[in-house]
């Protein structure tokens, strides 16, 4: 499980809790493209649960994710996000494998509980100082923020960084963002200008990042790299959708 560094954020990113179900389908705009999913209540009704994949891992290699029996991702490069796909709402295993590679033991796994409409990132990422890689399970509540606001989470998954702060035009969003750590989604005032990524024991930028946080949008910021890769930062946004009208 990912690591957290709020106290108050750990039981949120237990699979089991802090997951509604949203009554709206939901968009969702990577660098790779844009994609859409069902409502988490159309999901439920189906007993699925709704999960997506990062691949953080720097390097050329592309990787699968099963649960289970079933491979739910194929050849997935890094700094690649999926779109959201239904998966059956169990227990099962979840496992990385080099795509291609058909050698028995797996570089990361990861058994999780999947609660039936829940949303689920599953990020894979290589641990800092070490050879190996790990698999972690992310909560996504897509539930929309506040009138008015936005909503932002951010993920350490650079190698080798250290603990973040991330400061945007009116002032500190995040501080102590530590390696293979996650925050919690915070509602924030819309903004445009820069995400300073500064490394909080320097309090140095070591990111700079342009951005547009629009009302009742949800961000998903992952810091990647290290390991003789570029830092940078891969954007995801989340917004709920009108559901589509009867006969179209």
């Amino acid at each position: 499980m990912i690591k957290t560094f709020q106290s108050t954020l750990a039981i949120c990113v237990l699979l089991a809790g802090c997951n509604s179900k949203t009554n709206q389908p939901s968009a969702s705009q990577t660098p790779s493209g844009s994609s859409t999913a069902p409502s988490g209540q159309d999901a439920a009704t189906q007993k699925k649960a709704l999960v997506r994949f990062a691949q953080t891992i720097p390097g050329n290699q592309r990787m699968d994710l099963w649960f289970g029996d079933m491979k739910v991702f194929s050849n997935v490069a890094y700094k690649d996000v999926t779109p959201y796909v239904e998966v059956p709402a169990e227990r099962h295993e979840f496992r990385l494998e080099p795509s291609g590679d058909n050698q028995t033991t797996s570089p990361a796994t990861n058994s999780e509980g999947l609660t039936a409409g829940g949303h689920y990132t599953i990020v894979a990422e290589k641990k800092t100082g070490k050879m190996a890689v790990t698999l972690d399970a992310l909560n996504d509540d897509l539930n929309p923020p506040t009138n008015g606001k936005a909503k932002m989470r951010v993920i350490n998954a650079a190698v080798g960084l250290g603990k973040i702060d991330v400061v945007g035009p009116d002032g500190k969003i995040f501080g102590g963002i530590g390696d293979d750590s996650s925050t919690s989604y915070k509602e924030i005032a819309p903004t445009q200008g820069v995400l300073e990524i500064r490394r909080s024991d320097k309090k140095v930028d070591a990111l700079r990042v342009n951005a547009t946080l629009q009302p009742g949008r949800l961000y998903t910021i992952f810091i990647v790299g290290g390991a003789g890769a570029r830092l940078e930062a891969i954007p995801v946004t989340d917004q709920l959708t009108p559901p589509a009208s009867v006969g179209g």
